[in-house]
């Protein structure tokens, strides 16, 4: 318990000494407030747009355009993964392709994409997915691709099918790498959300964003910038590290270093 504490404390120390030299510069005027607020300016905006709804509204938009195209996303990622990690051939013919469009994923498809299909949830929604696919898949391939091929060997050897590999080998073996890829595609779903609603889109939080340094309303853009921060890193927190502990540490397929 004294260490989990210890832990905490330590995960939050730069937060709070970035917060107190955010504090330091403003109060003093070292940063003109015009180009930044003060944490109290920023804190009372926030609590003002709790009171009045329009964080909830735009907050819950986004989270669900997030978590839909994100899942979608994933689960396109995967398929095409195993089977390019499984079949050589497919592998070796597709990962150049994947390689390409994965540099070139999420916002860079968005003046295409607008004139495509326009403006709207259909756009954001795209560019996300978009974002999220070959980082998956290139991640799952490989995870499918360093399991050794001794286990599969050892699992044949006692009966098992080509299901049985799959299931009990791949992907458990496979596993720290997706999660891995998960966590790299998360981060830039949230980026693609932002771009496509500061372009494409009237409402949710990069709207919001948008809004502000339209209006030069400093406060409301460093709220938006911190409320994704700070989703993005409960979401990490909520969904990964305990799918995490419950599969790849259990296993232990990865070993968790303590100081």
């Amino acid at each position: 318990m004294r260490t989990r504490l210890i832990g905490r404390m330590q995960s939050a120390a730069p937060f709070i000494g970035l917060a107190l030299a955010w504090w330091a510069l403003t109060t003093t005027h070292a940063i003109p407030r015009a180009f930044f607020p003060r944490p109290g300016d920023v804190w009372e905006f926030f609590l003002q747009s709790v009171a009045d709804g329009s964080l909830v509204h735009h907050l819950g938009i986004s989270l669900g355009r997030l978590l839909v195209s994100f899942m979608a996303g994933s689960g396109i990622g995967m398929i095409l993964g195993f089977l390019m990690g499984l079949f050589d051939p497919l592998g070796r013919f597709l990962r150049p392709l994947v390689s390409f469009f994965n540099s070139i994923s999420g916002i860079t498809w968005l003046p295409l994409v607008m004139l495509w299909i326009g403006l709207g949830e259909p756009a954001v929604g795209f560019v996300i997915l978009n974002a999220v696919v070959f980082v998956v898949a290139l991640n799952t391939m490989v995870g499918v691709q360093v399991v050794p091929r001794v286990y599969e060997h050892a699992l044949y050897t006692l009966g098992g099918t080509r299901w049985h590999v799959i299931r009990d080998v791949l992907v458990p073996g496979a596993l720290p790498h997706i999660l891995a890829g998960w966590r790299i595609a998360l981060g830039m779903a949230w980026r693609a959300l932002i771009a496509g609603e500061i372009v494409a889109s009237s409402s949710g939080i990069g709207y919001q964003i948008y809004l502000g340094s339209s209006y030069f309303k400093q406060d409301m853009v460093v709220m938006g910038i911190l409320i994704v921060g700070i989703m993005a890193a409960l979401l990490d927190r909520l969904l990964f590290e305990p799918l995490e502990h419950a599969t790849v540490r259990r296993w232990g397929l990865v070993v968790e270093h303590k100081a």
